[in-house]
């Protein structure tokens, strides 16, 4: 596929200006040039002048009309009522979105993003701050994907730096590009990406957090790490299934109905019983441990020890705790305590979105590998006015996705 894209902005002070600035690219002619720093803009992609014409008239009756346009898939965008920056929300994406080649087919089409992957990884190195099991993470993402490599990074020593190395890099390079985010949330593991990108620590210090957290999990679980099941029912279902297959707890609260819980293998193996016999679906999760559960309680103690050691600031962004669902404060001492407690505590996602919506949030990209996040988002926010965007191009072509992600963010 072509990578020859063009990215077209027509702006204008309200939606009939900005119409009439079609009207007149349409006509063969050029565009009013006063005022062209209006506050809405119409975005679209497009490839040859054939493309821009029908893109043009195809979203014109709605901008004539003031309507909104979210087509992410030719990508055309349009927002009659600007969001304003202040509505611009990272959601940094935690264990379980990690594979190898993870937004490697970025590399050539984001300016810098390869060399940010790399001093990252190189960084790391030089700090001296390396654990025994904290190779290096591009040799191993960077290969095809197969089972066995899945497999291997899987291994929460590896998976967490490895997610948090891509993430991070991609969110670095996002700012230099101009995005400028009021808020950073992470689900899980991803709350210390949301940190960094809240400058809360230095590169450096946010890997060897990294690696720590993962390799102290890995050793918790232990010779019997227990289990984790998706659940896609609403909580009070999902708490009375809990009730009756006993030991174990709410690790995530997810969407208002999907719920992943944790605790021992043989307790998750009734809950799916339990489950199965109501015709609620539960799905058992390809996780090394019972995370967010009291099997990880040896693990809070050693991380809190950990974090003592590590320079923290206070965030420059409204950077959502997953134990309080509210930003962090300024104290590095209780930002600390959060972190080391949200080890054993659930993930509270829904009252983080919803707290992020409260305060102005209406565009949430996701920054990091996969699309879980935005599917969430999706589910919480339903038909309120919102967009949820990953940067992840998942199958499609790298170029055309990015340029999209950026008309939305543009629009």
């Amino acid at each position: 596929m072509s990578t020859d894209l063009r990215l077209l902005c027509v702006r204008g002070a309200s939606p009939s200006e900005v119409a009439t600035r079609v009207e007149a690219l349409l006509a063969g002619g050029r565009a009013p040039t006063d005022g062209l720093d209006g506050p809405l803009a119409l975005a679209i992609v497009v490839r040859d002048g054939d493309d821009l014409r029908k893109t043009l008239a195809s979203a014109l009756p709605s901008v004539r009309e003031g309507r909104a346009i979210h087509d992410a898939r030719r990508g055309v965008f349009f927002e009659p009522a600007p969001k304003g920056r202040e509505g611009l929300a990272f959601l940094c994406p935690g264990q379980g979105s990690q594979s190898t080649g993870m937004l490697l087919s970025l590399r050539g089409v984001v300016p810098g993003f390869g060399d940010r992957l790399a001093a990252l990884d190189a960084g790391d190195a030089a700090s001296g701050a390396r654990l025994a099991c904290a190779d290096s993470l591009l040799p191993l993402i960077d290969r095809p994907r197969t089972d066995t490599t899945d497999d291997e990074l899987r291994d929460t020593r590896r998976a967490q730096p490895a997610i948090g190395l891509v993430s991070l890099a991609i969110a670095r390079t996002l700012l230099e590009l101009g995005a400028r985010p009021r808020f950073t949330a992470g689900h899980s593991y991803g709350e210390l990406t949301a940190l960094a990108i809240a400058g809360a620590w230095d590169d450096a210090t946010f890997m060897r957090a990294s690696r720590a957290r993962g390799a102290i999990l890995a050793e918790a679980g232990g010779d019997t790490p227990g289990a984790m099941a998706a659940v896609f029912a609403p909580r009070a279902v999902v708490e009375t299934l809990l009730t009756e297959a006993g030991g174990l707890v709410i690790a995530n609260d997810n969407a208002p109905e999907q719920c992943v819980v944790s605790g021992e293998s043989d307790a998750i193996t009734r809950l799916e019983g339990l489950a199965g016999a109501r015709g609620v679906r539960a799905i058992r999760l390809r996780t090394a441990c019972a995370f967010h559960s009291p099997k990880m309680a040896p693990a809070v103690a050693r991380f809190r020890a950990l974090l003592e050691e590590l320079p923290v600031s206070a965030p420059q962004l409204a950077a959502f705790a997953n134990v309080t669902a509210a930003p962090h404060g300024d104290d590095p001492r209780v930002i600390r305590e959060l972190l080391a407690a949200q080890i054993v505590e659930p993930v509270r996602w829904v009252e983080s979105v919803e707290a992020m919506y409260a305060a102005g949030a209406r565009v949430f990209l996701e920054t990091g590998p996969g699309r879980v996040l935005t599917g969430l988002v999706k589910e919480i926010l339903g038909a309120r006015p919102h967009l949820a965007l990953a940067v992840d191009p998942g199958s499609r072509a790298p170029a055309e996705h990015l340029a999209h992600v950026v008309a939305a963010l543009v629009a």
